[in-house]
């Protein structure tokens, strides 16, 4: 799973490449990356993606997708209160009730899974909300402060990250040259580097219009629900379902408040 994001990475970040030399903005932004509060704000997000997609590719591998997908809504958590802390969101009432919600709502989900390997995967998951809350900060700072272009941050947050990963994996003997050319040969492999591509697409362009990073990251969470209900459906992760469905119904209610 990991090599294969690595792949889905590094083909958003190739196409973005394309786009921001094409776009017309690649010198501005280059002028930009050489000021003194560009450069910092680059390497964190540069790294969260490198970090982040390791720690939820090897969640993914041991918890169900719906189990996940609730999980990941502490990333808005961690992006509110990260953003409250340095000045950069607003905190009220209301957002602490949905805050608690979504905490709620990710301890109803991990009860009763007493396992040391289930354990140890929820904290992984959890590291790579916090990474993921991180990068949407630095990204949304580079965007709306700096004022780079969403195609360079595109490239910078994608192909640096998934070029590493693929690199790091093949060098250490845990994937191999065939089953990475498998990837790059797997249909899916290129939809999900398609949707992927026109989702940040679209978090970068609101980073821009002005948009907070925790709200967009907790609207990006609203698809809780579906994904608790599809998986159920589609994938047949029907055990403890009406408890799954109860923590996806408070983590939707969560991010309803805190958005």
């Amino acid at each position: 799973p990991v090599l294969l994001s690595a792949v889905v990475y590094a083909l958003v970040g190739a196409v973005a490449s394309v786009a921001w030399a094409g776009g017309g903005a690649a010198a501005a932004d280059l002028a930009k990356l050489r000021g003194s509060r560009a450069a910092p704000l680059l390497v964190l997000s540069v790294s969260c993606y490198v970090v982040a997609p390791y720690f939820y590719f090897r969640a993914l591998k041991v918890l169900p997708l719906s189990q996940v997908a609730i999980l990941q809504t502490l990333m808005g958590v961690f992006t509110l209160l990260a953003g409250v802390a340095c000045g950069a969101e607003s905190f009220s009432p209301l957002r602490a009730g949905g805050a608690l919600l979504l905490v709620t709502a990710t301890a109803l989900v991990t009860a009763g899974s007493e396992s040391r390997r289930y354990s140890r995967t929820f904290g992984l998951l959890i590291f790579a909300a916090a990474f993921y809350a991180a990068a949407a900060l630095a990204d949304q700072r580079l965007v709306s402060s700096i004022g780079l272009s969403p195609a360079c941050v595109l490239t910078a947050a994608f192909l640096p990250p998934g070029l590493l990963l693929a690199a790091a994996r093949l060098a250490r003997g845990e994937a191999s040259r065939p089953a990475l050319r498998r990837a790059l040969t797997t249909r899916t492999v290129y939809f999900n580097a398609a949707t992927l591509g026109v989702a940040y697409t679209a978090v970068y362009l609101s980073y821009a219009a002005g948009a907070s990073a925790s709200g967009v990251t907790l609207i990006l969470a609203a698809e809780v629900v579906g994904v608790v209900v599809g998986a159920a459906l589609f994938l047949g992760e029907r055990d403890r379902l009406p408890l799954r469905l109860v923590s996806g119904a408070l983590a939707a209610l969560g991010v309803y408040l805190v958005r």
